[in-house]
């Protein structure tokens, strides 16, 4: 009886654990695709521009600093 009771509990800590973990994965897919990757790649053309001039280069460096750290934020 007991052991029944476990063995149930068990499946169904195994079946919400699961579920919560393909949840996660799918959110952070679409994180990636809606949220970070446009906004690295906007970053990193802002810091390109940014870098073709002597004073914007500081701003420049920081823009690709954070596109690559949204790009790479999964790694």
């Amino acid at each position: 009886m007991i052991a029944g009771i476990l063995l149930t509990l068990a499946l169904l800590l195994f079946i919400v654990l699961f579920f919560f973990s393909a949840a996660g994965l799918l959110l952070r897919i679409l994180y990636f695709v809606c949220i970070a990757l446009p906004l690295s790649i906007v970053l990193g053309a802002a810091g390109i521009l940014l870098c073709c001039t002597i004073i914007g280069i500081p701003l420049g460096l920081m823009c690709l600093r954070g596109a690559g750290s949204l790009f790479f934020s999964f790694l």
